[in-house]
């Protein structure tokens, strides 16, 4: 019984790791976007700055998420129009 089922279960990994013949052909959903689009844009020069008052708050979020579920190792960063401004880690 057990040949059978480790047969068997060998079997149904190489059927399902073999290219179908309709595979090339799938249909593929399409994404339309719009002409109208504006990215977002913001009037608040300093937004940066003000930001550096959150950090120490953002850093207790997750390092007491970091001891809480035993992690290793943990790193994040908050990234602000394409720049990092901020990163930190903790453990190895």
């Amino acid at each position: 019984m057990k040949k059978f089922l480790y047969a068997a279960l060998v079997l149904s990994i190489l059927v399902g790791c073999t290219k179908g013949k309709n595979d090339s052909t799938r249909n593929v959903a399409s994404v339309s976007f719009t002409e109208n689009y504006l990215p977002p844009s913001f009037e608040e020069t300093a937004r940066v700055e003000k930001m550096k008052t959150a950090f120490p708050v953002i850093d207790k979020i997750f390092k007491d998420r970091f001891e809480k579920n035993h992690f290793p190792g943990l790193a994040f960063g908050i990234v602000v129009d394409g720049q990092l401004v901020y990163s930190n880690a903790f453990g190895v």
